[in-house]
Formats: structure tokens, sequence, C-alpha cells
């Protein structure tokens, strides 16, 4: 039983989710948390304490007031389907960088915004000395720490902590366990918390749906495995035992199923026997309460809290600010420099090849040809110039539908002896590559057909078939010029 120390003030905790809550208040003078009221209720038809907090505020205090409840310092904790869990692995740092570090990896890790998420976390009990470190990282919603907040105000309570359900349980469960690894089980109607302890720390924590028409028992085992899946790859070794939190009537039984199937590794952690005064008889499990009123009476702060850290989240980033913008100033020149490089490097080419034919047709001035072969010659290069965004739009049109085949890659050359088009890529069957070679056989008046092979590709299932196709250019579009079109 873990050592309480001395308060002379009573504390409200409240589990809130979208059903509705539970509200317990104890006296913690006492050795011991002594309750002195609590309720439970579902949230009244109208009102969503998320969408209108003022108003689920108005109706909370009314029910305070209706079961005596007095006081006005309460710590709220959220369930594990309310909150983001990921597991990190961080470079080790200096303890004051990561809360930096952590929000950084959550930039990247989530699929929100993080700017749109109040974000914690919980180092794990690591004595390697590898260079890199694991977290647990934690989330919520922004929009859902602003309806808490709301909601107290509207109540005239003062929101001491706002914390997660499973940390909370797995600090009271750790004392005296802080080598071996654990499963704790929170369990209410219609869900279940399957939390893993290793080191005395929350490394993972899970939540599931309870069909009430299924064994519970067996969907809890099945939790279990899934939480062992999710952490196959860690250093988490095997649970030594299961531990049910709940109200005797609720977790006995549960816990004598689930101990025929881990080898009668499985104990119950009563949550009557860990507080006193008033009887809880509550249909949710008010594991989640006591434990927040057992680490209030033992003058702790939760491990996790999303409104005391809120302030510390930029640190990191605030200290290596100026590094930071050097840094990004530095990576903007290379980007500059590269980028000039390539463009200067790619003008220059330009220019070598102008001048070789300068210097060639020079040459061929020079070398005493006639006006007339000279005036040939230049006609004959001019019009071996093709547009090829003309030759592109009418190789277009032979095409059969888009969805049968796709090009990877269309290739354009000019060569003295000729230009083509040469086109790779991928088909659903091969009527289709016989109907992209049929039509342009069918213009032999502007393409001659050079077919390839077919072979098996790996793009994908739906297109199976790798092809490729080359055409010369019998008349191609040369500048303005609209020869052999045939528009």
């Amino acid at each position: 039983m873990p050592r309480f120390r001395e308060h002379n003030q009573r504390c409200l905790v409240l589990e809130v989710d979208d059903r509705g809550l539970i509200a317990v208040e104890a006296d913690l003078s006492y050795p011991r948390p002594r309750i002195t009221g609590w309720f439970e209720a579902l949230w009244p038809t109208g009102i969503a304490w998320r969408r209108d907090p003022a108003a689920a505020g108005g109706w909370l205090r009314h029910q305070m007031d209706a079961a005596g409840i007095t006081a006005s310092i309460t710590r709220v904790v959220l369930r594990r389907d309310q909150t983001i869990v990921r597991p990190l692995e961080i470079p080790r740092s200096d303890p004051g960088d990561t809360a930096g570090i952590v929000s950084c990896q959550a930039a990247v890790q989530l699929s929100v915004p993080v700017r749109d998420v109040v974000v914690d976390y919980i180092e794990q009990n690591d004595t390697s000395e590898s260079p890199s470190k694991r977290v647990l990282l934690l989330a919520v919603p922004k929009s859902t720490i602003d309806s808490i907040g709301s909601l107290c105000e509207a109540a005239k309570l003062v929101a001491e902590s706002i914390g997660l359900r499973a940390a909370n349980v797995t600090s009271l469960t750790a004392a005296g366990q802080t080598e071996s690894a654990v499963v704790i089980v929170v369990a209410d109607d219609d869900s279940a918390e399957i939390a893993a302890m290793h080191g005395g720390r929350l490394v993972q924590a899970v939540s599931i749906p309870i069909d009430g028409g299924q064994d519970a028992a067996d969907q809890v085992a099945s939790g279990v495995a899934r939480l062992r899946t999710s952490l196959q790859y860690s250093s988490v070794p095997d649970f030594s035992k299961l531990v049910v939190w709940g109200l005797p009537d609720h977790s006995r039984q549960l816990a004598k199923d689930l101990s025929r199937r881990f080898d009668g590794r499985t104990e119950i952690m009563d949550c009557e026997k860990l507080v006193g005064g008033l009887q809880l008889l509550t249909r949710r499990n008010p594991a989640g309460c006591v434990s927040a009123l057992l680490a209030a009476a033992g003058g702790c702060t939760s491990s996790v809290s999303f409104l005391l850290q809120r302030k510390v989240r930029n640190t990191f980033l605030r200290r290596h600010a100026p590094l930071i913008a050097v840094l990004s100033v530095c990576v903007l020149i290379c980007a500059w420099y590269s980028w000039k490089r390539v463009r200067d490097e790619r003008l220059a080419a330009e220019i070598a090849q102008l001048g070789g034919e300068k210097r060639g047709l020079a040459t061929r001035i020079e070398s005493g040809r006639d006006a007339h072969e000279i005036a040939e010659w230049l006609r004959q290069w001019e019009q071996s110039r093709v547009d090829w965004v003309r030759e592109l739009d009418g190789f277009a049109e032979q095409l059969p539908e888009a969805e049968l085949l796709f090009f990877k890659g269309v290739h354009m050359e000019s060569r003295p002896n000729g230009n083509s088009l040469r086109a790779d890529g991928y088909a659903r069957d091969r009527a289709a590559i016989m109907e992209l070679n049929e039509r342009l056989l069918a213009r032999r008046d502007r393409y001659q057909l050079r077919p390839h092979g077919i072979s098996p590709g790996r793009f994908s299932t739906e297109y199976p078939l790798r092809f490729e196709v080359e055409a010369g250019l019998n008349h191609p579009w040369s500048g303005d010029s609209a020869v052999g079109n045939g528009k």
C-alpha cells in the first residue's frame, strides 16, 4: 500500500468522455483518501460538452450541488480512446532538450498538425548505453483541452491537471514492481483499456471495444495479444502477470476468467480497498478516479499532465532558435548556389553547341560553295527542326482509352537519318497494345512502326504487361509548317 502525505483539502477527480462522466470527491487529510461524495451520469439530451462546454459546465455544477460535492480543485482524467499514443526512439540528449525533440518528432509522426494537439511524453526506464532512448509520445487534440477548460470554468472548478487513466493506474501498480513487465486491464461495460508496464513506466496502451454478447475475457485476451504484437520489436520482456483494476463485483469474475488463460498469473487491484469513506457503487470502472486521488494524496503530480507541461513545449526550439535560423539560411544559400551552378553548366553546354554549329556554317561558306548550295543546305537544316509539341499532340490522338494503358516515358530523337518517337509503358492486356500498333500502322503516311516485344511488368497487378513502341516520322512538323499532318 502506498504511503500518503497529509493534506487538509478536498480534491475532485472527473473522468470525462463523450457518453458521460464520473466524479469522485475525497478528503485527502486522512491516511488514505476518504470518499466524501461521488456521482456518475450520462450527458443529457441536447448537451454536447465538446461543442457547448458552458452548458455542460452548468449542468455539472447542478449535479455536484445535488451530490453534496464542494471541492473547487479538480483533476481531469482522459481515457485511452481520447488520446494518441506512439512509441518513439529519439537521440540521447540533455534532459532539458527532450521536450523539444519530442515535439519535433510529433510533427513527423502524427497525422494531424502539431499545432492542433497538446503533446506530452513518458521516458522509458532504459539503462543501456545506446545512442538513442525510447519515449512514449502522448497527444490530445487541443480542442479537447480547451473544451475541458471551458467546462471546468463554467462549473466553477479549477483544473489542476489533465491526465491519462492508463498512466495513473500504471504509476500505482508500479510500486515494488519496477523490473518486471506487467499487463494492466481496466474494463468498462463497453470498452477496456490494456496497458503494458515495464521498469515502472507505461510503455504502450490500447483500447478495445467490448461486445456484451461475447465473453469479455476472450475479448480482453485478444487485446493482450494485440498489445504483445505492438511490442514485439521492443526490449520489453514477456509479461510476468496481469493486473485487473476495478470494483470487486465487476473485476473479480473477469480476473478469474483471465487467470485460466494466463496460468494463474492474475491479480486484482480493488478500488474499494485503496480508499475509505463512502462505498463506490458506480457502474463505470472508477479506477481512473481512484488512482488520480491516490496520486494527489501522495503529493504527486501525474506522470502525464497535458495541462501543466504545455508551457515547456518549445524550450528546445527557443534555446536553439539562432542556430536553427543560421542553418536554414545556409541551406537556402546552398540550394540557390546548386541551382545556379546547374543552370550555368546547361547554358554553357548550349552555347558550346551553338558555337560548333556556327563554326560549321562558317567553314562551309568559306570552302567556296556557291550561294545556291548554301541556301539549299540552310533550307534543309531549317526543315529538319521538329516541332515536338505538335508531334506529341498527333501521337496522343492514336492512343486507345486512357484506362487500358499508360506511358511511363516518351523519348524523342532527331537524327540525320530521320526522326522518331519511342515510348514505353504498361498495359492491362495485349489487346490494348495491339490496338495501339494497329492505329499506328493505319497512319503509314505519318509513322513507320518498329514494334518491340511485350514482357511481364512489375508496376502493379492492374497493369501486368510492359511494352515498347517506336515510330519513325515520315513527315514531321517543322516550325509553323503543316506538311504531312493530314489535317
